[in-house]
């Protein structure tokens, strides 16, 4: 009997090593292919499967023990907004960039709500306003004028998360640099920071 105990003891012991082994391989896996996909994210953003190893244990374990989970949906995010093409900035956008835009907005939305990492927070307010920035169009004055001010709202949270952040503070003042060309009335822009709120007048409520 307790020779018979003595090998079920063995048996788990040795499952769990070979388990714990399996795991390891698969963190190596995860961080091995981390750092190559985020190489492949700019060569070809609409390749499959990035940051998506094989794992032999199930579950996300591995993801898990890393604690990437957060860090995985902001690259998921940001491969999303260059699948939109942010830099095409057109009066006609191509419906699916368009798609690719509206999810990514999305996506973007709802993670920088539970991000606890103050410097991804910040690029994800970043890129939320790039986002309101190229929304906008000369064909529709009041849609413009608020996809500006939610960009410079979202640029100016991106530096409140981090004020280390300098492409948040350059396109903060970018973007009110352009408010200050736009037909107003109503309430200032003073609070939002940079040279161009001091005099410039936004209206919201459209």
């Amino acid at each position: 009997m307790r020779r018979a105990l003595g090998l079920g003891a063995a048996a788990l012991a040795l499952g769990a090593a070979v388990v714990l082994l399996l795991l390891a391989l698969d963190v190596r896996r995860y961080e091995h292919r981390l750092a190559a996909d985020d190489v492949a994210l700019a060569v070809d953003p609409a390749r499959p499967n990035l940051w998506r190893p094989a794992q032999t244990v199930p579950f996300g374990a591995a993801r898990g023990m890393l604690g990437i989970s957060d860090d995985l949906a902001y690259r998921d995010a940001l491969r999303l907004v260059l699948l939109g093409r942010p830099w095409l900035f057109t009066e006609l956008v191509p419906i699916r960039l368009t798609g690719y835009r509206n999810a990514a907005q999305s996506e973007l939305s709802g993670i920088v709500q539970r991000d606890a990492d103050a410097a991804r927070r910040s690029r994800e307010l970043n890129l939320l306003g790039v986002l309101s920035s190229i929304s906008v169009t000369p064909l529709d004055p009041a849609h413009r004028l608020n996809g500006l001010v939610r960009a410079a709202l979202s640029y100016r949270d991106a530096i409140l998360a981090d004020e280390h952040d300098d492409a948040a503070k350059f396109n903060l003042e970018a973007s009110l640099r352009m408010l200050g060309f736009q037909p107003t009335v109503g309430n200032t822009l003073r609070g939002l920071g940079g040279a161009a709120t001091q005099n410039t007048e936004f209206h919201v409520g459209y």
